[in-house]
């Protein structure tokens, strides 16, 4: 195990063909915090929560090859706080075989925007986010998801999908995603991207012509 800054690099070498090939890493988290899947991320991603639901950690699957540097097929599974992972059966290696996990620090809200709050409105519920477009539009794509769209997204949800007002996920991911397309670099006030609103109450897919709010 490797420790640099805030991350944590795992490396699980597999001797010879006789050895263990499975292994379980439980997380000792504090009182409250827990883990689950990312739900819009890639390759299984994991989220682990602290006790206010704010995703701070993301444990990703790293590279995983034998001895000649041939990729190996491996196993990936979240059972509670416990993390299991190891090589597939019936495959041809060369042994000693290294599986590398790493745990970063998750994207939360705050990373992606200078200020976000809901406040009901005349129909239902808003969602207004001011976007830190340094972060938003970063060229280094965060662990545990294929581009910032889907991270930020990711955050976004996970911040307000527990509230009681929150409705229409579709909508509101495809209200979302119009505006990360439409107000890339722009924050000019007027241009509806000085503010990503999304409503609640709004149905369907939204459209940039309609000022990302669905037809």
């Amino acid at each position: 195990m490797q420790v640099a800054d805030s991350d944590i690099h795992i490396v699980t070498s597999i001797l010879h063909d006789k050895a263990q090939s499975e292994f379980a890493y439980d997380f000792s988290l504090p009182a409250g915090a827990y883990m689950e899947y990312a739900d819009y991320g890639t390759d299984n991603s994991v989220l682990i929560y602290d006790a206010d639901g704010n995703a701070v950690y993301t444990p990703v699957p790293g590279i995983v090859k034998d001895a000649s540097g041939k990729d190996v097929d491996f196993i990936w599974d979240l059972q509670g706080n416990t993390l299991v992972y190891g090589i597939a059966d019936n495959q041809e290696l060369t042994y000693p075989v290294n599986i590398s996990v790493n745990a970063v620090a998750a994207y939360s809200i705050g990373h992606y925007f200078t200020d976000y709050y809901a406040a009901p409105d005349s129909t239902g519920y808003k969602v207004s986010l001011k976007p830190n477009i340094a972060t938003l539009y970063a060229v280094t794509t965060p662990p545990g998801f294929a581009n910032h769209k889907a991270a930020s997204w990711s955050a976004v949800y996970n911040y307000y999908y527990t509230n009681s007002w929150w409705k229409n996920t579709a909508s509101m991911k495809s209200q979302y995603e119009c505006h990360y397309s439409w107000c890339m670099n722009n924050t000019t006030p007027g241009s509806g991207c000085a503010t990503w609103d999304l409503e609640t109450w709004r149905t369907g897919t939204a459209s940039i012509l309609n000022e990302c709010n669905p037809d």
